[in-house]
């Protein structure tokens, strides 16, 4: 029974003493009334009872001490203190923000606006295109190159064979004449066979496209196409879907001509 009791009080004196109100009125009095405590403590202890009481009385039982100085307190710390406590954040935090503030003006100022950036990509694929460009022309010209080394080089080997002929005999010279005779005529026959096919009628049409530089259109036959390449007449460039004239395809183009001249 007597601990329930004890336990009860502890109980009440603890929720008491936990709350604000009471924590800061102690605290209050204790430092308004620190001189009492003092003499208490550490008073001359040859003083009789009634006359320590007495100096007390006359020395710090005032009621500014007692009373009124530590309600003021208490109602500082209570009521006015968080609101300081609050103004002080507030400023803290306003001085932050514009730190932050700050320090994200400069790193924008810093970084590249969305129009710059684009101005800079824009820039960067001009100068693509014009280093593609600048390629594609000089891969032209070396092949431009390649093709007048490739007649130069079959010139000089016609002018060594036209030399060796000259210097072969009579009868060596009337057999390799045999042998180009009947190689051209071999060359007429493959020219005629294609001139009688019928795809032969898709050659103008494909000759125009290959020299405009475009794709054959629907009207050119695919089988035709199939039937030209296999002949060695027309072969495909680099590019997709274009195509070019080869060297017997130059030939044929010339004997097409020639029949046709001879005919009309």
């Amino acid at each position: 029974m007597l601990e329930e009791f004890q336990k009860s009080i502890k109980a009440v004196l603890y929720d008491r003493l936990s709350s604000p109100l009471a924590g800061a009125f102690i605290l209050s009095w204790f430092v308004w009334n620190w001189g009492l405590i003092y003499y208490i403590l550490t008073g001359d202890e040859t003083r009789y009872t009634i006359e320590r009481i007495e100096y007390i009385k006359e020395n710090f039982l005032s009621e500014k001490y007692i009373l009124f100085f530590p309600l003021l307190s208490v109602i500082f710390l209570v009521f006015l203190y968080p609101f300081a406590a609050n103004l002080v954040y507030r400023v803290m935090l306003m001085f932050n923000k514009q730190k932050r503030d700050i320090k994200i003006k400069i790193e924008n100022d810093q970084c590249l606006t969305f129009r710059e950036s684009v101005e800079i990509k824009e820039t960067f694929r001009k100068q693509e295109e014009v280093f593609k460009k600048f390629n594609q022309d000089k891969d032209e010209k070396i092949n431009i190159l390649k093709r007048e080394n490739d007649l130069l080089k079959n010139k000089i080997k016609k002018i060594e064979n036209d030399n060796k002929r000259k210097e072969l005999s009579p009868e060596e010279k009337a057999k390799i004449d045999k042998i180009l005779i009947h190689n051209l005529g071999t060359k007429d026959d493959e020219f005629k066979k294609i001139i009688e096919s019928k795809y032969n009628r898709h050659f103008l049409s494909m000759v125009k496209y290959i020299n405009q530089g475009w794709g054959f259109g629907e009207d050119i036959d695919n089988n035709a196409v199939g039937f030209f390449i296999a002949n060695d007449i027309i072969e495909q460039t680099n590019r997709a879907s274009i195509y070019k004239l080869t060297t017997r395809g130059k030939e044929y183009l010339k004997y097409y001509y020639d029949n046709i001249e001879t005919k009309n």
